[in-house]
């Protein structure tokens, strides 16, 4: 499986492919210098499998490489960040 990143002028998309299907995405949109995750969504046959969390570490390592500051809106991108003390480095305050 791969993610692919497709941003455009309002924030983007990190969309996760297994060949040919997309089986999960979390999206974002910019506001002021942040990005804000908005929506993440994970094929049904692959819920519970850890996908959402894959989604979430690469848009952290996106953040880390972009020098971007993450916040959210989705309740899993919350609970993640919650969970997830090694994110704090791109949690915006």
């Amino acid at each position: 499986m791969q993610v692919h990143h497709h941003p455009h002028d309002q924030g983007g998309a990190l969309v996760l492919m297994d060949g040919e299907r997309r089986v999960g995405e979390l999206t974002y949109y910019v506001r002021d210098d942040l990005r804000v995750i908005d929506h993440t969504w994970v094929d049904p046959s692959l819920r519970g499998k850890g996908v959402a969390g894959s989604l979430m570490e690469a848009v952290v390592s996106l953040a880390r490489t972009q020098g971007w500051k993450l916040s959210a809106t989705c309740s899993y991108a919350v609970w993640s960040f919650d969970k997830h003390p090694e994110f704090g480095d791109v949690c915006a305050p």
